[in-house]
C-alpha cells in the first residue's frame, strides 16, 4: 500500500488506509487512478491543511421496494388491460366508474414509485462518509470516502490528524 511513499528522515505514519496516510509531516491522499493502475499519491504539508470535515452521503438502497412496487403495479395493470386487449373484456366493469378509475390510480402510482425507486437506487451513491480536508490557501480541498455513514475509520483519521498537527 504504501511501498511507493518515499518518507524524509524523522517522519512516521500516524494513519494508514487505502485511500489517505497521514504522517507527523505531511497528508497524502489518492486523488486520482494512473492508467497502469498504479496509485498516484497527492501530497501536501500537513501546516498547509486545515481540520478535517466528516459528511455523510450517499443513500440506502431501496432496490427490492423498487422492484416488489414495479412488479405489483404492472400486475394490476395487466389484469385490467390483457383481458381487455385479448378478449374485449373488461373485468373491472362491474366496480363501475369511481372504483375502476381508483382501481388504475392504485396501479399507475404503484408502477411509478416503483419505477422512481429503481432509478433512484442505481443513480445515486451507496451511504459513505467523505472527508474534506481544506488546504489553506486554494479552492480544491483533498476529498477521501470511506464506506458507510459514520465509518469508524473516520473518527480515526480525525484524532491522528489532530496529534499530528499538534506535534508540528
Amino acid at each position: 500500500m504504501t511501498n511507493n511513499v518515499k518518507l524524509n528522515e524523522k517522519e512516521e505514519f500516524y494513519f494508514e488506509s487505502e485511500q489517505i496516510l497521514v504522517t507527523n509531516l505531511r497528508v497524502f491522499a489518492i486523488q486520482k487512478k494512473a492508467f497502469e493502475g498504479d496509485s498516484v499519491w497527492d501530497e501536501i504539508s500537513i501546516s498547509d491543511t486545515s481540520q478535517p470535515e466528516p459528511k455523510n452521503a450517499g443513500k440506502i438502497s431501496r432496490k427490492s421496494l423498487g422492484i416488489n412496487l414495479s412488479l405489483v403495479g404492472f400486475g394490476l395493470m395487466g389484469f385490467q388491460i390483457i383481458p381487455y386487449m385479448i378478449f374485449q373484456i373488461n373485468l373491472l366493469s362491474f366496480l363501475g366508474g369511481f372504483f375502476e378509475g381508483l382501481y388504475f390510480l392504485g396501479s399507475m402510482g404503484s408502477l411509478v414509485t416503483g419505477v422512481y425507486l429503481l432509478l433512484n437506487a442505481f443513480l445515486t451513491p451507496n451511504p459513505h462518509t467523505a472527508v474534506l480536508i481544506p488546504i489553506i490557501g486554494q479552492s480544491k480541498d483533498f476529498v477521501v470516502s470511506f464506506p458507510g455513514w459514520d465509518n469508524p475509520k473516520v473518527q480515526e483519521l480525525i484524532r491522528q490528524y489532530n496529534r499530528a498537527k499538534r506535534s508540528i
